[in-house]
C-alpha cells in the first residue's frame, strides 16, 4: 500500500514545528497558561491541537500547555449565541 502525501496545517515530524508552512523553532521550554473563559455549551477545534475537557467547578477557563514560544499563538474564545469555544491558532505574523 502507497500513502498519499497530503499537505498537512501543523506537523512536527522531523523535529521542527510548522504551522501553515511556516516554520518555528521548538523552544523545548514548557509553558503553562490560564485563560478565564466565559462558560461555554460546545467546543470547535479548528487547529491541530490536543483537547483535554473536564467538568467545570465553580468557573470556566482554558489551560493551555505546551512550547512556551507558541501558546500565545492559540486563540480561545466563546462566540456566538450556542456559547461555543473556539479554539483556533493565530496565523498572522
Amino acid at each position: 500500500m502507497i500513502a498519499a502525501s497530503l499537505p498537512a496545517l501543523a506537523g512536527a515530524v522531523t523535529g521542527k514545528i510548522v504551522i501553515d508552512g511556516v516554520e518555528y523553532d521548538a523552544s523545548v521550554v514548557r509553558g503553562n497558561r490560564h485563560r478565564t473563559l466565559p462558560c461555554f455549551q460546545r467546543i470547535r477545534v479548528q487547529a491541530a491541537v490536543d483537547v483535554f475537557y473536564q467538568q467545570p467547578a465553580a468557573r470556566c477557563e482554558a489551560r493551555l500547555i505546551g512550547d512556551a514560544n507558541l501558546l500565545d499563538r492559540i486563540d480561545t474564545q466563546v462566540q456566538g449565541d450556542e456559547d461555543e469555544l473556539v479554539i483556533d491558532v493565530n496565523r498572522s505574523l
